[in-house]
């Protein structure tokens, strides 16, 4: 999935993740700069946000039950332009 973003627009993602399942999400940008991203569940509680590792560009996990959730980016504050993420 990609979107092109300007600004500091957000481009949403909706997903199903399954239990059991290992996923590997992974963000990055045309210009190699930090993509920030969420996983947030539909009731809106952040499942993970990448903000609090350090910018890391991807995320390995296991679900432990069924989850429509939402992706979330964003460009980063050194790319506030515009760009692909």
């Amino acid at each position: 999935m990609k979107a092109f973003l300007s600004g500091d627009k957000i481009a949403e993602f909706h997903a199903t993740f399954f239990k059991g399942t290992m996923y590997r999400i992974v963000a990055c940008s045309g210009d190699n700069s930090s993509v920030p991203f969420s996983i947030i569940d539909k009731s809106g509680k952040v499942l993970f946000s990448n903000d609090q590792y350090s910018m890391k560009p991807y995320w390995d996990f296991v679900m432990e039950g069924d989850l429509d959730c939402i992706i979330e980016a964003r460009l980063s504050d050194s790319s506030k332009t515009s760009g692909v993420v």
